[in-house]
């Protein structure tokens, strides 16, 4: 599935002009119709409002297929460029009449989780917003017609999003170095850290250890020490994952959780590997599920 730009300003001239009637299209082409805003609504606050709230007014909850389209995708992120400038009440009420209405088939239910965790939750998309996803998930928790066992995948989203959030204290753990000392997350002291959670069968894992190995700024704070990079393998499984450490920095620390606490008690979303997190020096998240780009960024910034 793609991520696809905004045309945010076809967006913001529906909202800001008079009614023009919205966009229209065949049925058997299926395109996405913004609903006529009533032309009584001049201030451009209320116009955003009432489009918020009836926004999803023309589509179709009914057509499985529809969910799984490049239009509804559009019409997606055209949706959440409505919420910067909205109060939260708002939002939340636009959230919770679209996935009310998606509530009716499970199917179409799923594929909008499926978008929202896409477009508000990946790493890489750039709309991401932990804080509006985790909104998102809660109002949809909130939607009528949902039985308990369609309640179970959305709360577990909603549980991973809440764990490790931006600004929390990262989840402490236990691990093992390769000389068999066991430390714990918080024992580790630089003015920040680069936790990295990897696989040795990995491939994504080996590319994303030479990011972090030959990147200037990287390389540049880890040798004055302001940043240590903890590279962890969450299990161990016939001491695989020494044979990967070898071609790690010298000055990396690397370890493994033979325990298995970390998967067993779901300490962090590691549902894909490489996953990395960039914390400050007590411990808290600057970075959540990030990629080596946005931690160069960082650095570079901070």
């Amino acid at each position: 599935m793609k991520y696809t730009i905004i045309p945010v300003i076809l967006l913001a001239a529906f909202i800001f002009a008079g009614p023009a009637g919205g966009r229209h299209a065949s049925a058997q082409e299926k395109k996405f119709i913004l609903p006529e805003i009533p032309s009584d609504l001049r201030a451009t606050d209320q116009r955003r409002k009432w489009l918020i709230l009836n926004y999803w007014q023309h589509y179709d909850f009914t057509d499985t297929a529809l969910v799984k389209s490049v239009e509804t995708e559009q019409a997606f992120s055209d949706f959440l460029s409505l919420f910067d400038e909205a109060d939260e009440k708002t939002v939340c009420r636009g959230i919770r009449n679209m996935m009310d209405a998606a509530s009716g088939d499970p199917a179409v239910y799923s594929g909008m989780l499926e978008i929202a965790d896409i477009y508000l939750y990946h790493y890489d998309s750039p709309f991401r917003d932990d804080e509006k996803y985790i909104h998102f998930l809660r109002h949809a928790l909130k939607s009528r017609c949902l039985d308990s066992s369609r309640k179970i995948l959305p709360a577990e989203q909603l549980d991973m999003a809440l764990k490790n959030r931006k600004g929390s204290r990262a989840a402490n753990f236990t691990m093992t170095t390769g000389s068999g000392k066991n430390i714990d997350l918080k024992d580790i002291k630089a003015e920040m850290t680069i936790l990295f959670f990897f696989d040795p069968e990995c491939r994504d894992c080996e590319m994303t250890r030479i990011l972090l190995s030959t990147s200037p700024v990287i390389k540049e704070k880890t040798a004055d020490g302001s940043l240590k990079i903890l590279a962890v393998y969450p299990e161990d499984i016939n001491g695989k994952w020494i044979s990967k450490t070898g071609k790690m920095p010298e000055c990396w620390i690397k370890a493994y959780d033979g325990s298995g606490k970390i998967l067993e008690n779901e300490l962090y979303d590691l549902g894909a590997y490489p996953a990395l997190y960039l914390l400050d020096r007590k411990q808290r998240v600057l970075l959540k599920e990030t990629d080596v780009a946005n931690i160069e960024f960082y650095l570079e910034n901070c």
